[in-house]
């Protein structure tokens, strides 16, 4: 099941005659997303992060892919998230693409930056994933923050590690097969420790999808 290909809202693509698109990676005018030569030096990675977690990603956070996913976060060109979410989906292992149910759960963001930024990329690209594949379930309740996290930017390896260990309580996962969706990995340190949440709480298997990977 390959899935459908995601469109935006009508509305988006009359703007698009106004405010002509452009590849991020190259700045190639009236393209949407990536244009065919930049996604030619993006391959798809595949990362063991425990017996009972592999994170799959886009591809290397670097070069255009590093270029599409801060335009789209830091110049808040959301509508970009639908061909991150459709890169993203052709990406994906085979096993993930069938019909067997998936919740899918954004990683859950600190209420302070969410209302600074007006949107949470992982939440867009939840929601993007479970319209390309009928058969996965947006599901964020089954992963909550219990407290804020300080940023995680300036912090070193353990120091991330230890900065989320404990932030995340479960809702009911038990019996389930789970993937969380973040945008970038650097460490993999929350990834790790929400996956572990997930785990500890009955979930048969938790994966990870990402953008990219640091």
């Amino acid at each position: 099941m390959e899935g459908r290909e995601l469109n935006r809202p009508w509305w988006e693509r009359v703007l698009d005659y106004v405010y002509s698109p452009y590849c991020p990676g190259c700045g190639r005018p009236g393209i949407y997303g990536l244009c065919e030569i930049c996604r030619e030096n993006v391959a798809p990675l595949r990362i063991p992060l425990t017996d009972y977690c592999t994170v799959y990603a886009g591809g290397e956070y670097s070069g255009p892919l590093k270029k599409a996913v801060l335009c789209c976060k830091k110049a808040e060109q959301t509508y970009l998230s639908y061909a991150l979410a459709n890169f993203i989906a052709k990406a994906l292992p085979e096993h993930l693409k069938g019909s067997q149910r998936v919740f899918c759960v954004p990683m859950p963001a600190n209420k302070k930056r969410r209302l600074e930024r007006g949107f949470h990329l992982p939440e867009l690209l939840a929601r993007r994933l479970c319209r390309h594949f009928d058969s996965w379930i947006y599901a964020p309740q089954m992963l909550r923050l219990k407290r804020d996290l300080p940023p995680q930017k300036a912090l070193t390896r353990h120091e991330r590690f230890m900065n989320v260990r404990g932030a995340y309580e479960p809702g009911e996962a038990e019996g389930a097969y789970i993937v969380v969706v973040d945008d970038v990995m650097t460490t993999g340190a929350t990834l790790f420790e929400a996956a572990q949440t997930l785990f500890k709480a009955g979930a048969l298997r938790v994966d990870g999808i990402v953008i990219a990977c640091a």
